[in-house]
């Protein structure tokens, strides 16, 4: 992959990503009874659940570098068995701007929530 298409992968990710936080977290979509009946409900059982809430959705920066991985392996042209170093480079890479990414989405998105108060 080019420098430039990491870029667009890593921004592709981090705002699916954020868009997957919303569908969790806000009332009446789509994804919500799986945060409150499936995540939640993990998190407080403790140990291993606990552990694995947080990369399914709790946590959106856990959650941004599993959506970058899949979204990397949807688009790249390698099999999981010509696993090499240059691939793994290109996948930290990515998982790299895509936490710049999303630190920016939810520096500005929490700016504006308190600018323009708790309906936005």
């Amino acid at each position: 992959m080019y420098f430039i298409e990491l870029i667009l992968l890593a921004l592709g990710s981090a705002a699916l990503s954020f868009f997957y936080r919303n569908c969790l977290r806000e009332k009446e979509m789509i994804f919500n009874p799986i945060k409150n009946h499936i995540l939640k409900p993990m998190w407080y059982k403790g140990g291993v659940l606990k552990w694995l809430s947080k990369p399914l959705g709790l946590c959106v920066y856990c959650n941004t570098t599993w959506v970058n991985i899949l979204l990397y392996f949807m688009s790249a042209d390698i099999s999981l068995r010509c696993w090499a170093v240059p691939e793994l480079f290109e996948i930290l890479y990515s998982i790299g701007f895509s936490h710049v990414f999303i630190k920016i989405i939810m520096y500005y998105y929490g700016r504006a929530k308190r600018t323009l108060g708790s309906g936005y």
